[in-house]
């Protein structure tokens, strides 16, 4: 064999191994640039890494299996020409063998892309797809006192997340709204923010002050009722009403961030009454201002009513 053709298969693994490593420095200084040196730890270095790495692994797979079926009919007809002398019936077999395997291969990568990943035939309810990392959710608070969110309220803690999940819980929150029964926050957030990791904390310990305010007014009754589902007494103003906490991350609701000009994060909105305007601070809150401006929202009145209540001018 000329020494030429012997480097090609050298030179080419080279090539492709530059090529990765191109793709793989540009894609970490790209997620890098994006986001402030100062929100970025060690740790959310460690996980855009391996974002960055599993990302560009899942597109080189995907690219092998687009181009499987050109490089296997390539390899064969190569054999064919240049060892056709050399080919005994083993070989043979395992030429085809491969070809074989490599359409199979092909044609279950085509049929699974045509389906969203899904399988043919015969799937249920229980097929849909998966989803990744979620970071919005309702906040709760568990048994235990810990602090989470739940991508689909209806759904507990733990259960698969789902496509739909951002239509179950926009519709929670709107709900939750419109009901006029729980007072609703809105945590708007974005991935490698600090400052709005350390206000999450700070909203569950507000969910447990006012669930232990409500049992204490209605007597232990109502123990958890500032818990998801639960009930208070709302009376004129929403400061015995259940705390309910949305956190929203901007790039999961990208355009609720646009509808309210979200620039800071984190940003919070604070709703009281149906048709009071809801109350809005950007910047982290310790719990001294967060109970300020929550109880300030409770009791804000309705627009409608400010306007019966203003007195008429005598003519």
């Amino acid at each position: 064999m000329p020494t030429s053709a012997a480097r090609s298969p050298a030179l080419l693994r080279t090539l492709a191994a530059a090529a990765a490593g191109a793709l793989l420095a540009a894609s970490l200084l790209g997620s890098w640039a994006q986001a402030p040196a100062a929100a970025v730890s060690v740790g959310q270095g460690q996980q855009q890494v391996a974002d960055v790495i599993l990302a560009l692994t899942g597109s080189l797979i995907r690219a092998t299996l687009s181009l499987l079926p050109g490089m296997t009919l390539a390899i064969f007809i190569y054999a064919v020409y240049a060892r056709r002398e050399d080919m005994d019936r083993k070989k043979w077999a395992t030429l085809v063998a491969m070809l074989l395997c490599s359409a199979v291969i092909w044609a279950v990568h085509v049929r699974l892309s045509s389906t969203g990943g899904s399988p043919p035939s015969g799937g249920s309810a229980r097929t849909q797809a998966m989803v990744g990392p979620v970071h919005s959710g309702e906040g709760v608070v568990t048994k235990d006192g810990r602090f989470v969110t739940l991508p689909d309220p209806s759904k507990p803690e733990g259960a698969p997340v789902q496509e739909g999940w951002q239509q179950a819980l926009a519709s929670a929150l709107t709900d939750a709204i419109k009901g006029g029964t729980e007072q609703v926050v809105i945590v708007f957030s974005r991935q490698g923010c600090p400052w709005c990791d350390r206000q999450l904390p700070v909203m569950g310990r507000a969910i447990q002050n006012r669930a232990k305010e409500i049992a204490e007014a209605s007597g232990g009754a109502a123990a958890g009722a500032a818990f998801v589902g639960g009930g208070g007494p709302g009376g004129m103003n929403m400061l015995l009403s259940p705390l309910r906490v949305f956190v929203l991350d901007a790039g999961e609701f990208p355009h609720l961030a646009q509808q309210f000009r979200i620039e800071a994060f984190p940003t919070n909105m604070f709703f009281g009454q149906p048709g009071a305007t809801p109350l809005m601070a950007q910047g982290y809150l310790n719990d001294e201002q967060l109970a300020e401006i929550i109880g300030a929202a409770a009791v804000a009145t309705p627009q409608m009513q400010e306007q019966r209540q203003k007195p008429r001018r005598k003519r």
